[in-house]
């Protein structure tokens, strides 16, 4: 039997999982860059021409913005749902302290 915090397999898919939100945050702020720049042109042009093409690429940058996000969220709430069952097998299992017990009975139920 693994010692706590020894389980390669799940290491593994912990640091993916971290790994994963990690490269959707980077994404999130360039994107939130470009959108800032964005906005920034769109406020100084006076060209009109100009103006259209900027309002086009915010609508790009806020759709994948908002998909980012939601993919982020998605992530997260899996991440959530694998601590949580990761924890109730601990319990069940015995390997947890009684008061961490009575912690995961309480999320759970």
């Amino acid at each position: 039997m693994l010692r706590e915090g020894c389980d390669p397999l799940v290491s593994t898919q912990r640091s993916k999982l971290q790994q994963r939100r990690a490269k959707l945050n980077q994404q999130i702020n360039r994107e939130l860059r470009l959108r800032s720049g964005a906005e920034n042109l769109y406020r100084a042009s006076s060209n009109q021409k100009v103006k259209e093409t900027v309002a086009l690429e915010l609508s790009f940058v806020n759709s994948n913005l908002q998909l980012l996000k939601e993919e982020l969220e998605e992530l997260n709430s899996s991440m959530n749902v694998y601590q949580t069952e990761r924890l109730v097998t601990l319990a069940l299992s015995g390997s947890a302290p009684n008061s961490l017990y009575s912690n995961i009975v309480y999320l759970v139920t």
